[in-house]
């Protein structure tokens, strides 16, 4: 759903006279979401864009009492006439006249002590499923020469949603009690905070257990036993079954099939996403994406390993992830 931001640079921009000018300082989260895809076509066909001023998230929120990303446009009603954007990325304090001499000049400055200066080219935008990569400096290109298209190498998947991660995933201690047998239960990794490290093991997983971690997920295949049934049966009087996810199901209770992935990555990170060598046999919950590689050896899944975290994937990885305040990235 689009913010009320959204309304009022419509509105505004059609009150204009021709020629009229507005700048704008709205949430930058319009450059990539679904919503913005239509503001940004009205932009490019209603709008002489003169200049799109980001702020880094990665340096926090503009506004001492505000979580939110900041980005600055400048626009003109009318007809498109030029066939560049100027587009400035701020990553220091910068004084506003060096702010306007870099936005006026004649020539993109590059690189700056406080940011950068491009000139994007016009059909770049209107071609650009997301903004944030096309106003990135050098106008990112998602494909260079020599570079294969990750979904060559491997399939992504989403993790597990349970619909009540309460209920579905059970520490130790919780599964004992409840009587539930191993075959009802799959290793399972439920929170980020869990895969600090490049690699995850099987003494990892161990210690998770020891410690009282959530490390169980309920996955019931076939015909339950008395105490799955029992079990069940307590989650049917907490009302679980009403849930949105559990009420879609063909069997309120039957999870996702997934197998164990080789590699997980953070679904939402502060900073760079984290890809996981998944040694420990664990299947991710909807915090984590799961990566299956396409028939790799394992010498070239410790290549792709090492090329995810190398500053080159990093980077590109922040210029198409979607970032929330305070330099909240999101990998869709």
């Amino acid at each position: 759903r689009a913010g009320i931001y959204v309304h009022f640079l419509v509105r505004s921009l059609a009150l204009l006279r021709q020629g009229g000018r507005l700048a704008f300082l709205i949430p930058r989260d319009f450059l990539d979401a679904q919503y913005g895809a239509a503001l940004r076509r009205y932009l490019l066909r209603a709008a002489r864009i003169h200049g799109i001023i980001v702020f880094d998230p990665a340096n926090g929120s503009a506004f001492k009492d505000a979580l939110t990303t900041s980005v600055i446009v400048l626009l003109e009603r009318g007809t498109p006439t030029r066939s560049t954007v100027r587009v400035i990325h701020i990553r220091g304090s910068v004084p506003s006249d060096k702010l306007l001499r870099a936005l006026n000049g004649k020539n993109p400055h590059g690189h700056l002590p406080w940011g950068e200066c491009v000139d994007i080219p016009l059909p770049h935008l209107a071609t650009a499923s997301r903004w944030s990569a096309a106003l990135s400096p050098g106008g990112y290109s998602p494909q260079s020469r020599g570079e294969v298209l990750l979904k060559e190498l491997v399939r992504v998947k989403r993790g597990i949603a349970t619909g009540a991660n309460g209920f579905f995933v059970l520490s130790d201690r919780e599964a004992r009690r409840a009587r539930l047998a191993r075959s009802y239960l799959r290793p399972v990794i439920p929170h980020a905070r869990l895969a600090r490290n490049g690699r995850i093991t099987r003494t990892d997983f161990e210690r998770w257990k020891r410690q009282g971690e959530r490390i169980w997920l309920l996955d019931v295949r076939g015909i339950p036993s008395g105490a799955v049934k029992r079990y069940l049966a307590r989650g049917v009087q907490l009302g679980l079954r009403q849930r949105y996810l559990c009420r879609v199901r063909k069997i309120w209770y039957a999870m996702e099939r997934r197998e164990v992935p080789p590699i997980l990555v953070t679904y939402m990170s502060r900073g760079f996403p984290r890809f996981v060598r998944n040694d420990a046999g664990v299947v991710p919950l909807n915090v984590f994406h799961a990566i299956y590689p396409n028939d790799l050896t394992r010498g070239q899944l410790n290549q792709l390993l090492a090329y995810f975290e190398s500053r080159a994937c990093r980077m590109k990885l922040r210029r198409l992830a979607r970032t929330y305040g305070s330099g909240l990235l999101k990998i869709e």
